[in-house]
């Protein structure tokens, strides 16, 4: 895009898992396949352009509270916190928040699950927002999924869902409460 008509083009890793997108293969000649139909997607999208309505920039950051860290090995046997924190260090739990005009960009450093962002999204368009959920902010704090989903055995969700159950809750509501403001 840069090299063509934008000054300025930006990738950024949105909600994970089942939600990513499917390549026909991962070979450097399907990847490159891959890469094409997404640019001549995104060619075919962009022949409207808007005056912004809503000058309005901001930017803010919330440093978030969780519970102590743990990882499973099984159901019934976890990593004490103290041997979780020597291990990986500190996992930096924060949101950034951008608006610029009615574009809301969210980055996050839990991994969200893709599941939530549909309604993230609606939530959004009822508040005349458009809405960008990004996550690997420069902090991780692992997968965050729907709290019903918590003791299933999936790998995302036994391996990197490190604080416990409720959090998708919690990430939820944070995210709600911000679209609505």
């Amino acid at each position: 895009m840069e090299a063509r008509d934008y000054d300025f083009a930006l990738f950024a890793a949105g909600t994970v898992g089942s939600h990513r997108p499917i390549a026909p293969g991962n070979t450097p000649e399907k990847v490159q396949e891959y890469a094409a139909g997404l640019d001549s997607a995104i060619w075919l999208r962009m022949t409207q352009f808007a005056t912004l309505k809503n000058p309005r920039i901001q930017h803010s950051k919330l440093d978030i509270s969780l519970r102590e860290p743990h990882l499973r090995i099984s159901d019934n046997l976890r990593i004490r916190p103290w041997l979780f924190n020597y291990l990986l260090g500190d996992t930096n739990p924060h949101f950034d928040f951008t608006q610029l005009g009615n574009l809301l960009l969210i980055t996050s450093s839990g991994e969200l699950s893709g599941v939530f962002y549909e309604e993230w999204d609606r939530l959004a368009k009822e508040n005349g927002l458009n809405l960008i959920v990004t996550t690997f902010n420069g902090g991780y704090i692992g997968y965050i999924t729907p709290d019903e989903l918590y003791d299933e055995h999936y790998h995302e969700v036994r391996e990197t869902n490190w604080y416990g159950p409720g959090n998708g809750h919690y990430f939820d509501q944070l995210i709600r409460k911000t679209i609505e403001r």
